[in-house]
């Protein structure tokens, strides 16, 4: 990074220099050069519209795992989503859950829920849990719209489109062998195998 920022301030240093950056651990170390006629913007976190090559991202993303296997498919309350559910893998003390949103509507949708509502059951031992969060109580979760109640999904999918929502929760007890899992709109993923 401090390569390209000197070469960047030497090409144009005749020039005052306003650059737009993302909030990455190496967008704001100390160790950062800082050239005289370069002056640092900093987006507000969790604001992918800022920045275009995260529609990039949600594109590749989706790519690959297109043709993932799928454990469980259920409707949306209203009809207009399919939701298949390709993972639910735990590694350490971590279940991650990964699931492919399909528009079934015909027509542009955009769905919303707060992650703070995802969560699943072990039935097993009775318990429900919720997502993680980070050290700035944002649900470890994605993608997300913003920040609003610790995140939320706020998406357009257009007719046949996709759009995949992971979501870290902490792990059952190792003991636990199938969980279900709850994400507003969509009935219930029941008696899902866990990947261990």
């Amino acid at each position: 990074m401090n390569i390209f920022l000197q070469e960047l301030s030497e090409a144009f240093q005749e020039y005052r220099i306003i650059l737009i950056m993302g909030k990455a651990g190496w967008h704001r170390s100390k160790d950062l050069s800082k050239g005289e006629n370069i002056r640092y913007i900093y987006q507000p976190p969790y604001s992918p519209e800022l920045n275009p090559v995260e529609h990039l991202w949600a594109i590749l993303m989706v790519w690959p795992v297109s043709a993932a296997k799928v454990i469980q498919e259920q409707p949306s309350t209203d009809g207009n989503m399919e939701a298949s559910l390709i993972s639910a893998a735990v590694r350490g003390e971590v279940l991650t859950v990964k699931v492919i949103l399909k528009n079934t509507s015909g027509k542009k949708a955009t769905p919303m829920f707060f992650f703070k509502d995802v969560y699943y059951t072990d039935l097993k031992d009775k318990k429900k849990y919720f997502a993680l969060k980070d050290a700035e109580g944002q649900y470890i979760a994605g993608p997300r719209y913003d920040g609003s109640n610790g995140g939320r999904f706020w998406f357009d999918i257009g007719p046949d489109g996709k759009k995949i929502i992971w979501v870290k929760f902490p792990a059952p007890p190792q003991t636990t062998e199938s969980v279900d899992i709850f994400l507003p709109g969509i009935l219930p993923f029941e008696a899902v195998p866990l990947r261990k």
